[in-house]
């Protein structure tokens, strides 16, 4: 939960809904210096407040404390983070550790003709 990302969302949120500071915190019972320290991101709401915050804006907690979420598009869709996910098969993490061992084999042949006794 980043303090710069949260602040934006509620920022935004706040303005496309038309709602000063001052209403927002008085609807959270907070004053209106603590909303702005949110927006600002020098400051997080209290664990307490999120459930009534992101009701207020009209969001999901996720979407508020999650820089990355997405609601789902229809109600059948599940929520998802956007976020790029690793597809490691098993021919690609093979072939990792197959270059791994050759570079391995490799250092081990140049230290041996550094190090190897001549005679």
């Amino acid at each position: 939960m980043d303090a710069k990302s949260v602040g934006q969302t509620i920022a935004e949120r706040r303005h496309g809904l038309g709602i000063t500071q001052a209403e927002l915190a008085e609807t959270l019972g907070v004053t209106n210096k603590a909303v702005s320290r949110w927006e600002c991101g020098a400051g997080l709401p209290d664990t307490t407040l999120l459930e009534p915050l992101a009701k207020t804006l009209g969001i999901d907690v996720r979407m508020l404390v999650c820089e990355n979420f997405r609601p789902p598009a229809t109600p059948d869709e599940p929520a998802r983070e956007d976020q790029p996910k690793a597809h490691w098969t098993a021919a690609r993490i093979a072939l990792v550790i197959t270059i791994a061992v050759g570079l391995l084999y490799l250092a081990m042949l140049l230290a041996w003709e550094v190090v190897k006794p001549r005679g």
